[in-house]
């Protein structure tokens, strides 16, 4: 499954079983050469950010990074979820959507006193 695949499938599973979360796709790439990407740092573009950030009420802020199976973080990548670690925030990657399902589910209760699961699909708050 491709990593496009992969988040597809994970913000269909939070759109359907988790409607109290949010969740954005960051797009990080450009196309094009030094000029473009000079213009989008600028415009704020910060190297490395996670695919994903998924919002819930009370400030509560996660990014996920998303790969496709077998594939780790780059030097980039891990770079920016450092920064986004010291500055308090839940970060976390993961090649496949089971594992992205239990990280998702391993935050919210983090913020979420009774949260369990009633089935593979639907979760209780």
């Amino acid at each position: 499954m491709l990593e496009y695949q992969i988040q597809m499938e994970i913000v269909s599973y939070i759109k359907n079983n988790l409607p109290f979360l949010e969740v954005i796709f960051i797009k990080n790439e450009t196309k094009g050469g030094v000029k473009e990407k000079s213009l989008a740092v600028k415009m704020g573009l910060k190297i490395g950010c996670p695919d994903l950030l998924l919002t819930a009420p009370k400030r509560n802020i996660m990014f996920l990074e998303v790969k496709k199976k077998g594939e780790k973080p780059r030097k980039s990548q891990r770079e920016a979820q450092e920064d986004f670690r010291r500055q308090g925030f839940y970060v976390a990657w993961a090649d496949n959507f089971g594992d992205s399902k239990k990280i998702i589910l391993e935050w919210c209760k983090t913020f979420i006193d009774d949260i369990s699961l009633q089935s593979d699909e639907e979760v209780l708050v």
